[in-house]
């Protein structure tokens, strides 16, 4: 829903005329207005090139098409116009990365878009929302009806919220649709608002396969393609309802259209393309071109593809000359199927292709023939009209016949400024395949600037960039850093701005990498002086000061240790001077001397004196008070001295050749520092430099071929124990020396009797680097403790910088005491530390739910617990003890009443005073194909439902036939005489019934009923006249031998009884 807020914004010329006698005023008013319509919550739910609207945040992915976006779908908006400009506003929010994003107007969705404009683009920051508001210029009198949002920063979703578009529109602006043409033209409308609505004409495709072995199962679909729609694929496809060969289909298309087709067969051998085979109309092949009607008429046109002849190449002098044919083959653009190798071959002059050949006519030349990728065959005797003036603009050297278009020649030139130097300046752009090296060059003008030159100036409109020494110029973020698109005519604001020039426009000055001019660059100068110490005053002296350390200027404190000199403007000559710091001026022989640098000093004899000198046009100066070099900065690192023995095991050797320590300074990653042993003792040495007081722990390690060179291949602690070794580095500058001897003397092993690999044979208990058991248990109850962590290899005990979930980040297994508690998140008492579930004494979970919505499945919910349901506990005993139920909810009762029709039927329907004893507003029944039908109700009727049952059209009448049979058991609802109707009762389940009967179908029997009769059949239930009676005394009733009076008083006396 959009809150549409009219504006009128009024304006108004008054003339008055004053009679001063009778202080009469008498004004005329001239009104005139527009309005302003505000569109709210605005919504870009169509998602386009890959884009992604959640219903919350707007994101272009990466990968996405650099044209993806938003459309608006509500075209309620629709036609916008801003005839005094608009505006858009909204509130903005992201999930934390900045996204810059813009709008888009278009005349129409794609691809009728023209006219068009872009917003500027704005910058969305902030995840708490703000409001942004963009101004829309004045667009005349275009209207839009096509409202687009970009996102044009990648992975960078953003929120747009309350997003509202103000619109502005003459008050004598009338939308409607302007085409006289269409069925809804409005003659007071002055803006055309896309509604028009244009009666189509109708094409009927009809075409005879037959003379082909198409369609196949590698070619299933058949369909026409034409110059319609641009000769694309699948352009309408046709079927064969009587399975005859022939193919119909038909187009609805603007009437008096005219247009070429063929038809094509397309399926899994062609992918589908809509082009898989394809032919014209009968043996020529040609193209069938038709035109359809006026509006609402249907114009029929045939093609029949094939031919009885043999096709092929007539023409001896091609290539593929085909004696057997019978008649010339054509392509379906009508161009012979011959192929010739040279212009000496043809039979006419025209086009050469590589699969076939074309004539020259009125509308088909050479230049046409290369644009198809043809090679023409030319009269070369044949006159060529054009401009024989060699001095003209459109000279054609080729011209045979001066045909009077001749035109003077216009030179263009674009001149170029380049704020800095440059070798080259080049234009690169569409026309030369945006290659920076293949358009034109300039010339340089020696003063900064350079010309292109353009003799004759181009006749179409030219799009183009600046490249400098090889580099293009980026005017999307030089005019988005200014703000300046003046000079960018062609445009989306964020993925290319370039610039063009327009034919009549005449010559161009412009400015490489921007649209403004050259900046001027500032003339002051700086001198920032470094002082190493604290000083409370920085000063400057030399000749120009008669070196009077107190007379030259002062710099400014930056708070940082520098200080700043400022020259505005900068000297026009060289200055020669020396700092003063503190009222103390600098003795740069003295550093000099010491530092044997110079390099600050220009002006020097090395002994009694060394100047510094600032030099005109050298730019800012950075340098260091008393010095040519910079402060020295305090070293702060120390230096750890590792030595380890490796007397005590078989390392290094040829498998693991390098010996190193590695620890947790870097991470325990490998190649800590390598060690070397100059004197072949055994005993490892390496250094290593780490800030000072810095503490941390190592073991040593030995890598080679045998582990890759990992810098992990064995490694060993402290001796015996074979702990890590902890070390403190000292003061900086000072040396700490640390030792590890690996290895042991004593026999090392698992020495607990409970674990699998307990060595009998061990003195020692082994460890690993870690300070881990190097014992392996099979159970928490073999560990030694009551709680620790059991790992593949090892054992560790818990401490309280090592837990469980320590343990379990590095793949042990944890032995705890449990933790009794609730372990079901969705429980309101949920214990995150509880390693158990905890029960009450019921056997009810100790879990407690705040509703049915969180429990783990159907039970009861206590105030102290949860009990599920089971065989012997229901909802009914959960409310006994004072719970709350949650049950599993009760599917709904679905009724079926099924009904035997004893005779044929099509249809079967039920009436009723539901549906106003209408027979057909009732339900129907669906055909169970063997003589029954079913109504399904789903849900089940809430009330009970009265109704009768209706076969053909015929309602039942359950008051004749149960007065026939006495049988009323299917009618409870009756008065036995003028109704009698059935009923469903809720809860009493399906029903089976019989159409007209409260019994079954009774199967007829026909026969002789008349139990005299020679043919008499005791199992019929229905007479069919078929009585036959003994031949020698006919009429004889009562059997006396004599057909007399008694035989008819007998006759009489039985007529009209009712015999069953």
């Amino acid at each position: 829903m959009h809150f549409i807020k009219l504006i009128l914004i009024m304006t108004y010329n008054t003339t008055c005329f004053k009679a001063l006698a009778l202080l009469i005023f008498v004004c005329t008013s001239v009104y005139s207005y527009a309005q302003e319509t505000t569109f709210t919550d605005v919504e870009f739910t169509g998602v386009f090139g890959g884009t992604v609207y959640d219903g919350s945040f707007y994101n272009a992915p990466s990968g996405s098409q650099p044209w993806a976006g938003f459309a608006n779908e509500d075209v309620s908006l629709y036609p916008l116009s801003f005839v005094n400009g608009g505006a858009i506003t909204f509130t903005g929010a992201t999930t934390g990365t900045d996204a810059e994003v813009y709008f888009r107007f278009e005349y129409n969705p794609y691809p009728d878009t023209e006219p068009s404009f872009n917003t500027l683009p704005v910058t969305v920051s902030g995840e708490g929302g703000a409001s942004y508001s963009i101004d829309i210029p004045s667009q005349g009198t275009n209207t839009y009806s096509s409202f687009l949002l970009y996102v044009t920063t990648t992975d960078a979703p953003v929120s747009l919220t309350d997003v509202s578009v103000t619109a502005s529109f003459s008050s004598s602006e009338v939308y409607g649709c302007t085409d006289p043409t269409a069925t809804n033209f409005d003659s007071s409308a002055t803006i055309d608002d896309g509604s028009c609505v244009v009666p189509l004409a109708t094409v009927e495709f009809v075409v005879d396969m037959n003379g082909v072995d198409q369609p196949s199962a590698e070619y299933a679909l058949v369909t026409v393609n034409g110059s319609w729609n641009g000769w694309n694929g699948f352009g309408v496809e046709l079927f064969d309802e009587d399975g005859n060969g022939v193919y119909t289909g038909s187009l609805e298309i603007e009437p008096g259209t005219t247009f070429e087709y063929v038809v094509a067969v397309s399926g899994e051998a062609d992918a589908y393309s809509g082009w898989g085979l394809q032919w014209g109309d009968g043996c020529l092949n040609s193209n069938v071109t038709v035109t359809a009607g006026d509006a609402g008429t249907v114009t029929t046109s045939t093609l029949t593809p094939g031919c009885a002849d043999v096709l092929g190449c007539l023409d001896d002098n091609a290539d593929n000359y085909t004696p057997d044919a019978t008649a010339q083959a054509y392509d379906q653009y009508g161009n012979l199927s011959c192929v010739y190798a040279s212009c000496d071959d043809i039979p006419e002059y025209g086009c050469i292709y590589s699969d076939g050949f074309g004539a020259f006519n009125a509308e088909f030349n050479a230049a046409l023939c290369v644009s198809y990728g043809g090679t023409p065959c030319e009269d070369p005797n044949a006159e060529i009209s054009g401009c024989t003036d060699e001095s003209s603009a459109n000279y054609n050297p080729d011209a045979t016949i001066d045909d009077g278009s001749c035109t003077d020649a216009v030179v263009l030139t674009i001149t170029t400024t380049v704020c800095n130097a440059a070798t080259s300046v080049a234009m690169t752009g569409p026309w030369w395949g945006w290659d920076p090296a293949a358009g034109p060059v300039a010339s340089d003008n020696g003063d900064g600037s350079w010309t292109f030159t353009f003799d004759p100036a181009p006749t179409d409109n030219m799009e183009y960039l600046l490249v400098v020494d090889g580099v293009q110029e980026d005017l999307v973020a030089a005019s988005t850093a200014s703000d300046d698109w003046s000079c960018t005519p062609l445009t989306d604001y964020w993925s290319y701005a370039n610039r063009q020039w327009i034919v009549g426009s005449g010559d161009v000055s412009n400015t490489y990498g921007t649209c403004g001019a050259c900046e001027v660059e500032s003339t002051a100068l700086t001198i920032t002086t470094a002082v190493c110490d604290a000083a409370t005053s920085v000063a400057m002296t030399g000749p120009w000061w008669g070196w009077d350390p107190a007379a030259g200027p002062a710099a400014s404190d930056n708070g940082d240790g520098s200080w700043t000199f400022t020259f505005d403007p900068a000297p026009t000559d060289n200055m020669e001077y020396l700092l003063v710091v503190d009222g103390v001026q600098e003795d740069l022989v003295a550093s000099g001397t010491a530092s044997d640098d110079w390099s600050c000093t220009p002006l020097t004899d090395y002994w009694s004196y060394a100047n510094r000198q600032w030099v005109v046009g050298s730019g800012d100066v950075s340098n260091t008070y008393g010095t040519c070099g910079s402060c020295e900065v305090e070293s702060t690192t120390a230096t750890i001295e590792f030595v380890v023995d490796m007397n005590g095991v078989d390392q290094p050797s040829a498998d693991y050749d390098n010996v190193v320590v590695n620890g947790s300074w870097n991470g325990w990653a490998g190649w800590g520092v390598t060690l070397s042993d100059e004197d072949a003792d055994g005993v490892y040495t390496g250094s290593l430099e780490i800030e000072q007081g810095t503490t941390f722990e190592y073991v040593v390690a030995v890598t080679g071929p045998a582990d890759g060179y990992s810098g992990w291949g064995m490694q060993w602690g402290d001796g015996c124990g074979g702990a890590n070794v902890f070390v403190t580095a000292g003061v900086a500058g000072s040396v700490t020396t640390t030792s590890l001897t690996a290895g042991c003397s004593e026999v090392l092993g698992c020495i607990d009797v409970n674990a699998t690999n307990y060595d009998a044979s061990a003195s020692s208990q082994a460890y690993d680097q870690y300070g881990n058991l190097s014992c392996i248990y099979a159970s928490c109850e073999d560990i030694p403790d009551v709680e620790g962590c059991i790992y593949a290899d090892s054992y560790a005990s818990f401490n309280p910088g090592f837990g469980p979930l320590e343990c379990a980040n590095y793949g042990g297994t944890a032995c705890t005491v449990a933790i009794l508690g609730c372990l079901d998140a969705n429980a309101t008492n949920y214990d995150g530390a509880a390693t158990e579930q905890a029960y009450d004494q019921y056997g009810n979970s100790s879990c407690i739910y705040a509703s049915c919505a969180d429990v783990p499945e159907y039970g009861c919910i206590y105030a102290d617990g949860f009990g599920a349901f089971n065989a012997t506990f229901g909802a009914a005993d959960c409310v006994t003890y004072g719970g709350t139920p949650c049950e599993e909810p009760v599917a709904a009762e679905v009724l079926t009443i099924t009904t035997t029709v004893c005779d044929a039927a099509s249809s079967v329907q039920m009436t009723g005073p539901w549906w106003g004893w209408d027979p057909n507003a009732g339900p129907a029944a669906s055909d169970n194909g063997d003589g029954t039908w079913t109504f399904t109700f789903d849900p089940a009727p809430t009330d009970n439902m009265e109704y009768l049952l209706v076969v053909d059209g015929i309602q039942e009448d359950l008051v004749a036939s149960s007065t026939a049979s006495e049988d009323w058991s299917c009618a409870p609802i009756t008065d036995y005489w003028s109704y009698a109707n059935r009923q469903w009762v809720v809860g009493s389940g399906d029903v089976s019934n019989v159409y007209g009967q409260c019994g079954d179908c009774v199967e007829i029997v026909l026969g002789c009923m008349y139990s005299n009769a020679d043919n008499y059949n005791a199992l019929a239930n229905d007479d069919d006249g078929s009585c036959l009676f003994a031949a020698d005394c006919l009429g004889d009733l009562d059997g006396d031998g004599l057909a007399g009076t008694s035989d008819l008083l007998l006759l009489l006396s039985g007529f009209g009884n009712v015999c069953e």
